[in-house]
């Protein structure tokens, strides 16, 4: 089940929506006039790529059961084979409408605490369009008469990027210039200046966030998983009887099933060893927990590899003493063939060292 992240805590949600009882829930997503946003990260929150339901060739098409629909993220992370690969992501769902599609907003101003920006509506040729405060209040109300005595729902956010946004807490018209100063619920980023284009949105239903693994569902003509690097190997066509023509990869005749009575009847193929083998048997490298000496050491006891470990440190710190003794004499070289060969015979012993003990051997000097 997805997660709900809302853009106030219970206690504030509770003073937003005591007035008329309104919430999300109660809010009917519109196909025609509403879209959604998907915006997918890595498993480490790094964001990769959003895709919209109202930008046909990027395929996130809702479909729909009874009262509810639905998305099929599989489908449109396989349209870009070179972003995703098979492994976990993490999905975030945005359900918004835009009242404001005919033209841009542009950041002109952003205050020292940069949690109060002013807009500037503009044309597509960068004009000023005209919209009235009236016009801009019913609509951040979702009214269509008497806005003034309404209250505002506190469910427009200004979009900042392809996944960033940020909840509009307050808004007014500075009439002097007709521009929009709006008051957010938190800083924006130091990135966003002016002159930045963002959108006005309504967020239809809460913002729903999921935990996914993906597999990838195509495989390429080399047999090679999508978003999987290919693993292609080279054989020289006389190595083979007849040349690599002659080889059959794509037969389209089916294989025959066989049941297990069929596999085990002449007792030759499979014996019942093999069958108990098969059937009890598992990957000895699952769900090791490697916190545990007793499920690792296989070649020898916990006790022996310290000792060992003990040894060899304490061999390396005597040449390292041996070093430090002969540095009060200076000027022969048998002294410094003598140091040479104590370096070497620490490097030695270190490189004797598995990855695991090296790390232990730098920690214990």
């Amino acid at each position: 089940m997805p997660r709900l992240e809302y853009n106030y805590n219970k206690n504030i949600l509770e003073l937003i929506t005591s007035g008329d009882g309104i919430t999300h829930e109660d809010v009917v997503f519109n196909p025609d006039t509403d879209y959604i946003r998907m915006a997918v990260f890595n498993e480490y929150g790094t964001f990769i790529e959003s895709f919209y339901s109202n930008i046909p060739d990027d395929g996130l098409v809702p479909f729909y059961e009874e009262e509810n629909f639905y998305v099929k993220p599989n489908d449109v992370l396989a349209q870009k084979e070179n972003l995703f690969g098979q492994g976990n992501y993490k999905l975030r769902f945005d359900f918004l409408n835009n009242p404001f599609s005919e033209f841009k907003w542009l950041i002109t101003e952003i205050s020292p605490s940069r949690k109060e920006i002013r807009l500037s509506p503009k044309n597509i040729d960068n004009t000023i369009h005209d919209i009235d405060f009236i016009d801009f209040d019913c609509k951040l109300k979702n009214e269509s008469v008497d806005c003034p005595d309404k209250d505002y729902k506190f469910d427009f956010i200004v979009g900042l990027s392809k996944y960033e946004q940020a909840t509009i807490v307050n808004y007014d018209l500075d009439p002097r210039d007709e521009t929009f100063v709006i008051r957010l619920d938190k800083p924006i980023h130091s990135k966003f200046a002016s002159l930045t284009e963002v959108t006005v949105e309504r967020e239809v239903i809460a913002t729903q966030i999921e935990d996914i693994f993906y597999i990838a569902e195509f495989v390429d003509e080399f047999g090679s998983t999508v978003g999987l690097e290919d693993i292609r190997i080279n054989v020289p066509a006389d190595s083979l009887v007849g040349g690599i023509d002659d080889l059959d990869l794509y037969n389209d005749e089916e294989d025959s099933f066989q049941t297990f009575d069929d596999i085990t009847a002449s007792g030759s193929l499979i014996t019942d060893s093999m069958t108990q083998f098969i059937l009890s048997g598992s990957d000895v490298n699952l769900n090791i927990d490697y916190s545990k000496f007793e499920n690792h050491v296989v070649f020898g006891s916990a006790k022996s590899k310290l000792e060992n470990f003990k040894r060899k440190a304490s061999q390396i710190e005597d040449y390292l003493v041996n070093i430090s003794s002969s540095l009060v004499t200076c000027g022969s070289l048998s002294v410094y063939s003598y140091r040479d060969d104590l370096f070497s015979k620490i490097q030695d012993q270190i490189k004797s060292f598995v990855r695991s003990k090296r790390i232990n051997l730098i920690l214990y000097f």
